[in-house]
């Protein structure tokens, strides 16, 4: 289970979760996690990344959803004049 300081609510106004949960009572979460360590990934601890943002359209319709980034050893920058990947 994932612990997260509380900063704000953890529930939408209809009471349905803001965040999806990344362990085995999520029933995608396995199956994601076997994709990606299949492709050679490796997952790291769950974040809220600014660049998935639209997630949080899905999750109003009460579809939960897992976003990634698959550029590991990059400096997160949101479009800074200095964008790179390495």
């Amino acid at each position: 289970m994932v612990h997260i300081t509380e900063k704000g609510p953890l529930r939408d106004y209809l009471g349905r979760p803001l965040m999806t949960t990344t362990d085995n009572s999520n029933p995608w979460w396995p199956i994601f996690k076997q994709a990606v360590e299949a492709a050679g990934g490796k997952l790291s601890k769950p974040e809220i990344l600014a660049s998935t943002t639209d997630a949080r359209f899905t999750r109003q319709m009460g579809i939960p959803t897992l976003g990634f980034s698959p550029m590991k050893n990059t400096p997160i920058l949101l479009h800074d004049h200095n964008e790179v990947v390495n």
